[in-house]
């Protein structure tokens, strides 16, 4: 699934953006360019997700939407998006008209305070929590709405009360993402307040393990699996590209090192890779979808 970035600017300043400080001098990226190269994946691809910066912000966003709903009917979307412009109800129904697309909203904290001092906008956590709620009051049943929380240092201690949150007031999301943070751009730079390592995020995850099956779905992005406990496996997917992921030397031996997303370049070079070691032989039911591997593990 291609990734195609809509725009380069961002109404939030979240700590652990992962763009460079150069993405946000390139150019801009209007309407004509971002048409001409979507009219040529017709034909080539089935889906594609849509990133930024903040897609939702392009001055051009809706009239894109109608670019694609006419010319590439048939393409799955997958928007990453911070939900705020989904405070408006008729941008929200206007966005839904596309039968193919499915959104993914970030929320950071489980109030204003612990979301905002993510952001660093005041006010964001009102307007995504709208967001997302009209984006369930409106969209159909053959769209996903997907709210992704990002592990870090200032999350990790809380994700339980976000789930809590979520339970309490999204009860119909299709699906809830825990994703570990990723050690570009702005994160690495801000990494002595916001970094953090799979060893002490697992110190957290007796909180939440007995909530996740309140939800529809649980995935968990950016988890090698000897960082996850074997009972959570079905819960892990592969979502970074080979070019982005290494494997330690200890990994050579390991039994599931095909069925792992391996180590993020950046966390390895930050962190080192104390952390793993090959677990110990299970048996486990596979797949043959190489993003969710495993689906099952027996004992």
């Amino acid at each position: 699934m291609p990734d195609i970035c809509f725009w380069n600017r961002c109404n939030n300043h979240c700590l652990m953006c992962t763009n460079p400080d150069d993405f946000w001098k390139e150019k801009d990226y209007n309407y004509d360019y971002l048409s001409q190269r979507l009219l040529l994946l017709r034909g080539k691809i089935k889906d594609i997700t849509v990133t930024g910066g903040e897609p939702t912000i392009h001055p051009d966003f809706l009239r894109i939407i109608e670019l694609l709903k006419r010319e590439l009917p048939n393409i799955e979307i997958t928007l990453l998006s911070n939900g705020r412009r989904f405070f408006y109800p008729l941008f929200a129904k206007k966005c839904l008209e596309l039968n193919n697309m499915n959104i993914a909203i970030a929320l950071h904290g489980y109030d204003a305070q612990t979301h905002d001092r993510i952001t660093l906008v005041k006010g964001s956590f009102a307007q995504t929590v709208t967001g997302i709620k009209n984006l369930l009051k409106y969209k159909r049943k053959s769209q996903n709405l997907e709210i992704r929380i990002v592990i870090t240092k200032l999350t990790s201690p809380y994700v339980h009360k976000i789930l809590y949150f979520i339970r309490g007031n999204f009860p119909t999301v299709d699906r809830v993402v825990l994703m570990f943070m990723e050690i570009e751009g702005r994160a690495d730079k801000d990494i002595k307040t916001i970094g953090t390592t799979y060893k002490e995020w697992n110190s957290y995850l007796p909180r939440i393990k007995s909530m996740i099956k309140d939800f529809r779905e649980i995935r968990l992005y950016h988890f090698p699996l000897c960082t996850v406990e074997p009972s959570l496996w079905k819960y892990v997917w592969r979502t970074l590209s080979k070019d982005e992921i290494l494997f330690p030397p200890q990994c050579k031996i390991c039994w599931y090192r095909k069925y792992c997303l391996g180590v993020h370049k950046r966390y390895l070079k930050r962190i080192g890779d104390s952390e793993f070691s090959p677990p110990q032989r299970l048996i486990i039911k596979n797949s043959n979808d190489p993003h969710h591997p495993i689906v099952d593990v027996i004992n």
